[in-house]
């Protein structure tokens, strides 16, 4: 992708750009949300360092086989997409699987960097730039299970948004059956069949999507409908139902009002299904968190919303057990200072500060996963030249993390996921 129109997408993201981006907005399309913004789940066993969850994206190895490795992937944001892979030590260390990047066959497409890992497969998107007419491409590469390479698989799946045809972001269900992707203002449901995708359905949420999470049986996508010329609305968060097949039953029906206005920046769902996890950044440093009812209603829990270390609260992830929160917060300003906040999860949901670790200034947080013994966050990278990958240890019993490894991308890349035991 030109670096000129990575920039423009990126300042649609932040509701502080100038007057000339808003109007770039109105006729380009919406913010990019690059994190997966799945929740953490787990598959029961005992955790082991590294190790992935359903919810994050984390799928199995290469063809069904059992991996004793954990890799990385980052979603490759340049022209023509792709990923980049690293494998990660126990101690958080990252090489480069030999090979990376892995770059999509044939493609001059642009592309945001969506990524989504889901059982031994990795799905990347693109777009085309010759018009906002001409459908987004799923693509899906299988990884081998011993190295962690990338092979391209079948043909792209042609994805089509009503607005604006560049996906911002993949989204996967929790047990890795479906990919949601995420244009400006459209979701589209999609299959995985074990590395054969199709698309299901597609439904216009709203003006536009910022934040969107998967749970059992609902979608929660927060959304702010309006523009510069028109005004905009209050930020909601709506709730899509979804159907036994993964399909979108319908366009959303809004379940919370955020009468602060504040935008709902990234949603997360625990693995449980209990909570749902809010950041509303531009106006405040503040953290909402709801519990879900039967029907997906939201309720706020007790004391909601939390109040957290100063800042601009950008990405946000359950871990693995729901007893921790993790928010990536990443300011405008130069020099653009980055940080990571840990709340410890009451019973009843209300949150509890525990850390807050300084991070390498960065442009943009770009991805944010956490496993039972990591978190990683990826970046965006200095003036989107250099992204990466920071692995930060972490203990399940406290949640508190200390700095692992890093790998480097050396291109501007997008979301973040893994796989692993």
């Amino acid at each position: 992708m030109k670096k000129g129109h990575r920039r423009q997408f990126s300042a649609f993201a932040h509701i502080s750009v100038l007057l000339l981006s808003l109007v770039w907005m109105v006729g380009c399309g919406g913010n990019t949300s690059n994190s997966s913004n799945n929740n953490s789940g787990s598959n029961g066993s005992t955790p082991t360092a590294g190790s992935s969850n359903p919810g994050s994206g984390g799928g199995g190895s290469g063809g069904g086989a059992t991996s004793t490795a954990t890799y990385v992937y980052l979603g490759d944001a340049t022209q023509g997409g792709g990923a980049f892979a690293f494998k990660v030590d126990n101690s958080g260390n990252m090489t480069a699987v030999n090979g990376s990047p892995f770059k999509i066959s044939g493609s001059s497409d642009a592309s945001y960097g969506p990524l989504a890992v889901a059982n031994g497969y990795v799905y990347v998107t693109t777009f085309s730039s010759n018009g906002e007419a001409t459908p987004g491409q799923l693509v899906t590469f299988q990884i081998d299970s011993s190295t962690g390479a990338l092979t391209q698989k079948g043909n792209a799946v042609p994805v089509t948004g009503t607005s604006f045809t560049a996906v911002k972001q993949l989204i996967r269900s929790k047990d890795g059956a479906n990919l949601y992707v995420l244009t400006q203002g459209t979701v589209t449901a999609v299959a995985t069949n074990n590395g054969s995708p199709t698309v299901l359905n597609m439904q216009t949420v709203g003006d536009d999507i910022w934040g969107l999470a998967a749970g059992s049986g609902s979608l929660y996508a927060g959304v702010q409908n309006g523009n510069p010329k028109s005004g905009f609305q209050t930020p909601v968060i709506k709730r899509v139902a979804l159907g036994s097949n993964g399909s979108l039953v319908d366009a959303g029906q809004t379940v919370v009002t955020l009468n602060d206005a504040n935008i709902p920046m990234d949603l997360t769902e625990d693995a449980a299904g209990k909570f749902v996890a809010v950041t509303t950044g531009m106006n405040d440093n503040k953290v909402s968190v709801y519990s879900i009812g039967a029907d997906g209603s939201l309720t706020p829990v007790p004391g909601s919303p939390f109040t957290q270390t100063a800042g601009l609260g950008q990405k946000l992830r359950f871990d693995p057990s729901g007893k921790f929160l993790y928010e990536v917060i990443n300011e405008e300003a130069v020099p653009n200072s980055e940080s990571l906040v840990v709340f410890s999860v009451a019973d009843n949901g209300a949150l509890t500060q525990v850390q807050t670790l300084s991070l390498p200034d960065n442009v943009r947080v770009s991805g944010l996963v956490v496993t039972s013994g990591f978190v990683f966050v990826a970046n965006e990278g200095v003036s989107g030249l250099s992204g990466s990958v920071t692995a930060l240890s972490r203990d399940a019993s406290s949640g508190k993390v200390s700095v692992g490894g890093t790998g480097t991308a050396n291109a501007a890349i997008g979301q973040v996921d893994v796989t692993g035991q």
